[in-house]
């Protein structure tokens, strides 16, 4: 399989020197992508979908352009190349292209197994249904998503990089209602490998969230410790991630940008328990062996003990600023305390705890500050306990703020809704001062 993938990268790249490319670089991705979707207590559509793409990007000059195919003959190859290089040669300049970078050598990266691999619907099936169970046996209804993807890639450039990478990933959650739907449960997990999702207990916590949510109480909006569960600390980093970016923090457009075109790195910004990295060897959350222009991947500690170490540099800013740029993999990793979710709320005399986020929206860019509401049951803390159902609210929220009223975490978990490409992994974290700014009657 390498071999035959190596000589269809080889032969694209030939094509696009034959066309007149200066330079080249192909990436053959062989996935295949399998999901089981179910619904009011039964499937309601189960797929599995195989797709070869042979992507190529080409540059004469300052001038590049690129595109894809699924056309993997000879002909479909040579089509792609002349495709590619013909608009290379029509586009205009661009002052902030980067050549491809010189031969790298690429990491190893522990992203595949082989029991996620071999997932078909059967298997499937048979994780689906430990959830569907439970939500009948509790008189509850059941949806959610079971995927499991499996991704080979090959990538080759004309400056002799060559690397190869499988991986696998798979999923499961489960929202569980009740019939007149005034409560609502969820539960989820992911990993690469088919051990990292635990069907009974995914639909053990939601029907017992489901279950637990009764006569909510309305607490007034103020500022309040909270426990952050991961499927509620997953909805906000996004927004995060995107602000690590060296650019746009010396550009002064970022929460992270000081007087005089200068960033925030080597300040003791956030809790001393707050330590983030991207590391593409991860066994939780592997990334990808190469990054922005086949530059080989490597460990970034952008978090370390509270201080800003690193931001994300791309190779373009990196020369304009005569710095070196970033390669992280992809990924990014909230290390936790090893504290389970049930010792984190014993630490909490009185606050919120919050199964999860939805609906997140920057509000203000320079301090991070997200809007957003609660969901799928928000429950009440006191002496160290959960102690009552509370109605769901909206907050406003400052993302450097949080992560400087970070408490303490616990183990960290891999978050949903993450791709091949890279993933987060995040621990349930106990926040003080977290800002509710209006009750919310949505379930």
């Amino acid at each position: 399989m390498r071999a035959r993938s190596s000589d269809l990268c080889a032969r694209a790249l030939k094509a696009a020197r034959s066309a007149g490319a200066g330079e080249a670089a192909a990436l053959l991705s062989e996935r295949r992508d399998g999901h089981l979707r179910f619904a009011d207590n039964g499937p309601t559509t189960s797929a599995e979908v195989q797709r070869n793409t042979l992507a190529l990007s080409a540059a004469m000059g300052m001038r590049h352009a690129s595109g894809s195919t699924e056309d993997l003959s000879p002909a479909g190859v040579a089509r792609l190349a002349g495709d590619v290089v013909a608009r290379a040669r029509l586009t205009p300049e661009d002052p902030e292209y980067v050549p491809e970078a010189p031969p790298q050598s690429y990491l190893q990266v522990p992203s595949f197994d082989a029991e996620a691999a071999s997932m078909d619907p059967r298997k499937r099936a048979a994780s689906v249904k430990p959830v569907l169970d439970a939500a009948v046996q509790s008189g509850l209804i059941a949806a959610g998503l079971m995927r499991n993807d499996v991704l080979e890639e090959t990538r080759l450039s004309t400056t002799g990089s060559s690397g190869a990478r499988r991986a696998t990933r798979i999923e499961l959650s489960a929202t569980l209602r009740r019939r007149d739907g005034s409560a609502s449960g969820w539960a989820g997990a992911a990993g690469v490998r088919l051990s990292d999702v635990d069907p009974q207990k995914i639909a053990s916590r939601a029907a017992q969230k489901a279950n637990a949510w009764r006569e909510p109480r309305e607490l007034p909006p103020g500022a309040y410790t909270v426990v952050l569960e991961p499927g509620a600390l997953g909805a906000l980093f996004p927004s995060l991630r995107m602000s690590l970016d060296a650019r746009s923090a010396e550009e002064g457009r970022s929460g992270f940008s000081a007087p005089g075109g200068k960033s925030r790195v080597g300040e003791a910004l956030f809790s001393p328990a707050v330590t983030l990295i991207s590391d593409p060897q991860d066994p939780l959350v592997p990334g990808t062996p190469w990054s922005e222009g086949g530059l080989a991947a490597r460990r970034v500690s952008y978090v370390q003990a509270g201080v800003l170490r690193e931001l994300h540099r791309s190779r373009y800013w990196a020369k304009k600023t005569g710095a070196a740029p970033t390669a992280d993999g992809g990924t990014l990793r909230l290390v936790g305390g090893g504290l389970s979710l049930e010792a984190l709320i014993g630490k909490v005399d009185r606050g919120l705890l919050v199964t999860r986020i939805w609906y997140v929206r920057m509000l203000d860019p320079q301090r991070i500050g997200v809007t957003g509401l609660t969901r799928d049951a928000t429950f009440l803390i006191e002496d160290g306990r959960v102690a009552a159902a509370v109605k769901n609210f909206r907050f406003n929220q400052s993302l450097l703020d949080l992560l400087r009223d970070v408490v303490a975490l616990g183990r960290e978990e891999v978050a949903l809704g993450g791709e091949l490409a890279g993933g987060v992994a995040l621990p349930p974290a106990v926040v003080k001062d977290f800002h509710m700014s209006s009750v919310s009657d949505a379930v």
